[in-house]
């Protein structure tokens, strides 16, 4: 899965994640699985890109914010 669509999956989960935890809903299951489908290959993901593509990516995140 390319760097940007799990980056997009990673912002979604850890949304979701705090709105659970506010809720006071126990979703440890949930953050398990989070963890090694999305946050885990993210990482990996990351690692293996260029020092020019990780810049290249910070700046174009910080646009959108």
């Amino acid at each position: 899965m390319p760097f940007l669509r799990l980056y997009q999956k990673f912002q979604s989960g850890l949304k979701w994640i705090t709105r659970q935890r506010k809720a006071g809903i126990n979703i440890e299951a949930q953050e398990s699985r989070f963890k090694q489908t999305i946050a885990e290959p993210m990482d990996l993901a990351w690692k293996n890109l260029t020092r020019e593509e990780q810049d290249d990516f910070i700046k174009k995140s910080r646009k959108d914010y």
